[in-house]
């Protein structure tokens, strides 16, 4: 296994370096980009997919923010307790296969809501979001660590009832018992 560091940064300079292996270097891709003050710098792009790998895309950092959103629309689409969203611009993101097997659904009366998914598979998918420039990528299919950790839980007075803080349930690495 070869291992290669990586260095990652942000339009301020660089945030940290970490070895990567071969796994890593087959859903990474380094791109180069220049800060406001020249200094070349390596950025890392994420790759992502659906459940069944025909729609595929790239992200590239810096998100514009990830959050667990707790509202009933949210739930109703992901089945699940919260969503986990990050928001990035869309000059930052990159189809790589599959755009003509999304389908999207727009909630009417909503102004902000909308969910895209896979035809082939059902996996919820990104989509741009209405009324702004950015794009919402389900964390879910990103297929390595984008490097940022979740910032806030929004609509967090409209969670379910069933749904505690985490650190008050017993985690396991797999299957209990």
């Amino acid at each position: 296994m070869s291992e290669v560091g990586c260095l990652a940064g942000d339009r301020d300079g660089i945030i940290g370096m970490r070895l990567i292996d071969d796994w890593d270097i087959q859903h990474l891709r380094i791109d180069r980009w220049h800060s406001s003050e020249g200094i070349s710098m390596q950025q890392v792009s994420v790759k992502g997919s659906c459940l069944c790998g025909s729609v595929r895309f790239e992200i590239r950092p810096p998100v514009s923010g990830f959050r667990y959103c707790h509202c009933g629309r949210c739930r109703k689409a992901t089945g699940s307790a919260h969503a986990a969203n990050i928001f990035l611009p869309e000059s930052q993101f990159r189809w790589l296969a599959g755009e003509s097997l999304i389908k999207r659904f727009n909630l009417p009366g909503a102004k902000r809501f909308a969910v895209c998914f896979c035809t082939q598979c059902g996996s919820r998918v990104f989509h741009k979001t209405p009324t702004t420039e950015n794009v919402l990528i389900p964390a879910g299919l990103l297929e390595s660590d984008p490097g940022v950790r979740p910032d806030s839980n929004i609509f967090w007075g409209s969670r379910a009832e069933w749904c505690p803080e985490t650190a008050e349930i017993p985690k396991f690495d797999e299957y209990p018992g």
